[in-house]
């Protein structure tokens, strides 16, 4: 599965499609900070809870176990996953967008 070229699309389809502004969003950086992205308008994008939460499952995929991109998005992922470092609750993005 192209998960890049899934992720790729979200994020072209929310830039050409904004949200209106009474909808819930999260601004989502579209090259990761952690990978060098900066906090510039040009790199965020308001996304639903849920298309954020996919976009975050997508970045995790994306990149070849064990490098270094590989282990900051999942990081960031697991982050969104969790409520608190000892608890471990199932979260999918129905839930989160809850």
């Amino acid at each position: 599965m192209d998960y890049k070229r899934i992720y790729e699309k979200i994020i072209e389809h929310r830039i050409l499609n904004p949200l209106d502004k009474d909808v819930y969003s999260e601004n989502h950086h579209i090259i990761p900070r952690s990978l060098g992205g900066s906090d510039d308008k040009i790199n965020l994008v308001k996304l639903t809870a849920r298309e954020h939460f996919v976009c975050h499952l997508l970045l995790s995929e994306i990149y070849p176990k064990d490098t270094f991109e590989w282990y900051k998005m999942n990081h960031a992922f697991l982050i969104m996953c969790s409520t608190g470092l000892s608890e471990r609750r199932y979260v999918n993005s129905r839930i989160y967008d809850l």
